[in-house]
């Protein structure tokens, strides 16, 4: 998938505004239907399921990823007890990131959307993740 940005042009008498491609792609499996998708994968990482709203990927060392890009109305629950929870902002949207045992947990939204990275490696890659997650719809 391509990814488009709104570009905006302001002049004194008018405002230019239109949609530019940013050269970047995001490889995104035929099956997903959400509306935002990760542009990065670490690498060895192999797409093992996909359903509707939820990929997973697997690395022979036995991590793994989830994104999730759910609908609003959407409830669910995050193992918080006994981790370090922690509120940040993640490119500009209010964020939670859980840190317990081997899992990195953030959790925020966009719009209408409920987007979720639940990883079982650092949390500097985690971020990494969660801050890549591009509009893809």
């Amino acid at each position: 998938v391509k990814v488009m940005e709104l570009i905006m042009n302001i002049e004194q008498k008018y405002t230019e505004f239109g949609f530019e491609e940013t050269g970047e792609y995001v490889d995104v499996p035929v099956e997903w239907e959400g509306f935002y998708y990760p542009a990065y994968i670490p690498q060895g990482m192999v797409l093992t399921d996909v359903l509707s709203d939820t990929v997973l990927y697997t690395h022979s060392d036995g991590t793994h990823l989830w994104f999730c890009d759910m609908s609003d109305g959407t409830t669910g629950t995050i193992d918080t007890e006994n981790a370090v929870v922690e509120a940040v902002l993640l490119n500009g949207h209010a964020a939670m990131i859980s840190e317990k045992d081997r899992w990195v947990s953030i959790l925020w939204n966009i719009d209408n959307r409920v987007l979720m990275v639940d990883y079982t490696g650092t949390r500097e890659e985690a971020l990494q993740i969660a801050e890549s997650v591009r509009m893809i719809k």
